[in-house]
């Protein structure tokens, strides 16, 4: 549940939802700094995604648009939970 004032919305059934291209855009430069200062480039890359509420669910079905047929990329199976919709209860 999460709400405002006077409202409490209350989320009905989730789903996962993958990174925004412009997310993603984001979240690479931020490896890239990261090798820049020294560290790896998944440092930042996943401390980026990870800023934005997105886990890396290991155990999940592979996320890449080829079915990791050419390998996995950096944002394969990186996830958030989302409401599909929410009720609404005026306070």
């Amino acid at each position: 549940m999460f709400g405002g004032v006077g409202l409490v919305f209350t989320c009905v059934g989730e789903m996962a939802v993958q990174p925004t291209k412009e997310e993603l855009r984001q979240a690479f430069q931020a490896g890239f700094q990261s090798i820049d200062e020294g560290e790896t480039f998944y440092t930042g890359f996943e401390a980026f995604l990870a800023s934005l509420g997105y886990r890396k669910q290991g155990e999940a079905q592979c996320t890449c648009q080829d079915g990791g047929a050419h390998g996995h990329l950096p944002e394969c199976r990186w996830v958030r939970s989302q409401c599909r919709r929410a009720s609404t209860d005026a306070r």
